[in-house]
């Protein structure tokens, strides 16, 4: 499970064998969170963060998401 970035306190994981679409798991403190990467950037699940929160997250998601791209095609396959 390696983290592949990390932001503001906010860790963003990707699982080795996970499974598609890409997406990226994202933790704080208690909260957690499930994003998709395509067919659009997307807040799948989540729990602990506030709306605010979860803003940020996607903000931070768009401003690497060619990171974020790279880093699950290395993991995954």
């Amino acid at each position: 499970m390696p983290e592949i970035l990390r932001r503001e306190g906010y860790k963003f994981i990707i699982y080795f064998n996970d499974h598609d679409p890409r997406h990226v798991h994202v933790e704080k403190g208690g909260g957690r969170a499930k994003v998709m990467l395509e067919e659009e950037i997307e807040i799948r699940s989540f729990s602990g963060f506030k709306s605010k929160e979860l803003r940020k997250i996607l903000g931070i998601i768009v401003e690497h998401y060619d990171h974020l791209i790279q880093k699950w095609d290395e993991t995954v396959n």
